[in-house]
């Protein structure tokens, strides 16, 4: 007797299923029908990529649930963004109180890629009136650089005023590849002392070193700076020669009293 009421509970209960799923396909054809109704989509207007959603034609712009169309001035286009005024001047004109304006090009310039300004040609820079004539002195170059003097020196000349002049390097010196300083350097085994190259004493157990300040030469290993002269480094007993080479270390456990090593009391 249990079986029957089973089998009504079941088929019931698939009924139930059935008129579900009939509302639910009901009212999905419904928003279907909806959402493809022409009469949705306002003029001047088209289906979106997805849902109900619909876009403005070009040329058009959203407001509320119109399409209005957008007012473009004469010598632009429309550029499609959804912000601003949504339109953009063509090449050679710029913007200007609602309107597009012709760029006026200055002699000896060009319009720039984006074609919304100009820029002065090669040799030429910037000025209120246009572009002036870079002028360039003998023995100097032109660098495209603009914002500076537009121009630099030829090697072993320096910029003073407006004009290079010649670098003369002084007897035992020659033209250096600095864009600073005096232009010149001394050869090796000579250092600069006002305005000449004047030779480095090198004293005995000594060598020549380079250095552009301080002492030029330094000692030999074992010996020690004393004055302009090197002297020999003394090494008491259970000692030795210690990193710098001109001083010296006890031999461990020996320790340093003085000028000799002992061992710890």
């Amino acid at each position: 007797m249990t079986t029957p009421h089973a089998v009504v509970r079941a088929g019931n209960t698939g009924g139930l299923i059935a008129s579900i799923a009939a509302l639910i396909v009901a009212a999905s054809g419904t928003v279907y029908a909806q959402d493809t109704n022409p009469k949705a989509i306002p003029l001047n207007a088209h289906p979106g990529s997805y849902g109900s959603s619909w876009e403005c034609d070009y040329g058009y712009r959203s407001s509320g649930t119109a399409c209005i169309k957008i007012s473009l001035p004469a010598n632009a286009h429309f550029n499609g963004s959804l912000y601003g005024a949504g339109w953009d001047c063509n090449r050679g004109f710029r913007r200007s109180e609602g309107a597009c304006v012709a760029i006026t090009i200055p002699e000896h310039a060009y319009l720039n890629s984006s074609g919304s300004r100009w820029e002065c040609e090669r040799g030429y820079r910037r000025s209120p009136s246009g572009c002036d004539k870079i002028l360039v002195p003998a023995n100097g170059y032109l660098t495209g650089d603009a914002v500076s003097t537009g121009w630099k020196c030829e090697h072993g000349y320096r910029a003073q005023a407006d004009e290079c002049v010649a670098i003369v390097a002084p007897a035992n010196g020659f033209l250096s590849e600095r864009s600073y300083g005096s232009g010149w350097e001394c050869k090796r085994g000579f250092r600069e002392q006002d305005g000449a190259c004047v030779a480095v004493k090198v004293p005995a157990n000594a060598y020549f070193r380079e250095a552009f300040s301080g002492n030029a030469w330094d000692c030999e290993r074992g010996y020690r700076r004393a004055g302009d002269q090197c002297e020999q480094v003394v090494v008491p007993e259970n000692a030795h020669l210690d990193y710098s080479g001109s001083d010296w270390d006890c031999d461990p456990p020996f320790q340093k009293d003085s000028h000799r090593c002992r061992l710890p009391q």
